[in-house]
């Protein structure tokens, strides 16, 4: 699963939208979600214990998400398969006396699919910084907590002459332990932002998505998660009227 592999964004796959935890936007343009899988494979290249270079290969075909298209049976169709490249290069220092961890990434991707059915390849890029910016002090010296507030964001660019959004952005804080006695608890807000492309959807703007949470850790593999978002000009347009949400998360972690 590509998706696995690059766009690394722990934070983001806290919260319940897909396009936020998920598609990250380049899945809006490719398949590239947790729902795609494809034969392939990845080699890294570590000069120094904060810094990488990521580079994958993988194989395209139309229809990837079909059930036909499953586990092994990733057979494609001859004639109309092709290439999926992409790779990154980031830095993950940890800043200061509080060794404050970052992740800081720069990547592209050339998804080749020149075939009837789904046209011609694309290609984009994606620009990625997340951040600890404070570390609670831990009640166990030197042992470093876990509490305290991140940061993650996310931007993508890619042509408008045949791909969706053009540019999206996301965005958020997650605060770890905010509150006494809640240790593993997180506090969560996201935005999101994503332009439509005026050639491949005319007569769109722009989605605008928030999304606020607090996941509560019922032991060290369950939780459950109340969470509340708002949408505004779904599908890019006024015909569509905006949209507010109230949910529940729950999962656990094997």
């Amino acid at each position: 699963q590509p998706q696995k592999e690059f766009i690394e964004q722990p934070l983001a796959r806290l919260f319940a939208n897909n396009a936020v935890a998920s598609a990250e936007a380049v899945g809006a343009n490719i398949p590239f979600g947790s729902s795609l899988s494809t034969w392939g494979g990845t080699v890294q290249i570590k000069p120094a214990g904060w810094q990488y270079t990521k580079l994958g290969l993988f194989m395209t075909y139309p229809d990837p998400t079909a059930a036909s298209n499953s586990g092994l049976m990733l057979q494609g169709l001859p004639g109309e398969n092709g290439l999926f490249a992409i790779g990154e290069t980031g830095f993950t220092p940890k800043i200061g006396p509080a060794k404050l961890p970052g992740r800081y990434a720069f990547g592209g991707y050339y998804y080749g699919e020149d075939n009837q059915r789904d046209g011609s390849s694309k290609y984009g890029f994606y620009w990625q910084a997340d951040q600890m910016v404070f570390r609670e002090p831990s009640a166990a010296a030197p042992a470093l907590s876990e509490q305290g507030l991140r940061v993650f964001s996310l931007f993508t660019a890619a042509p408008a002459y045949n791909n969706r959004y053009p540019f999206y952005m996301q965005g958020g804080l997650v605060y770890e332990g905010l509150f006494p006695s809640r240790d593993a608890d997180q506090l969560m807000v996201a935005v999101a932002y994503g332009k439509y492309s005026g050639e491949t959807q005319p007569g769109r703007s722009g989605t605008t998505f928030l999304e606020a949470g607090y996941r509560v850790k019922i032991n060290g593999w369950s939780f459950v998660q109340p969470f509340a978002q708002y949408i505004a000009r779904p599908n890019g347009t006024s015909s569509v009227a905006d949209a507010a949400i109230l949910g529940l998360v729950m999962g656990v972690d094997f």
